[in-house]
């Protein structure tokens, strides 16, 4: 379903842009934002669906590390999509 939606995305944005880096940037961020998702999907979900587990045996604060490596990790990616977007330079 992403693939198909991101193709037909691709298409649309080959008729209205001509330029290729604008393209470029945005299948990049496309891939990106689709990575990010499936990574929230296989990683992040079920491990927020074992927490009563967790709470019993006393594992409460790995969930807190893991949580705050994931705001680390979105805060990246959300800088990376905006130097592809070309909001911010380096």
């Amino acid at each position: 379903m992403i693939v198909i939606l991101a193709t037909y995305l691709i298409d649309w944005l080959n008729v209205m842009i001509e330029g290729g880096v604008l393209k470029l940037k945005l299948v990049l961020t496309l891939l990106m934002l689709t990575t990010i998702y499936l990574a929230y999907e296989k990683y992040i979900k079920p491990k927020t669906q074992n927490n009563k587990g967790n709470e019993m045996m006393g594992k409460k604060g790995k969930g807190i590390a893991e949580f705050g490596v994931w705001i680390i990790v979105g805060v990246v990616a959300l800088l990376i999509i905006l130097w592809l977007l070309g909001v911010i330079r380096f």
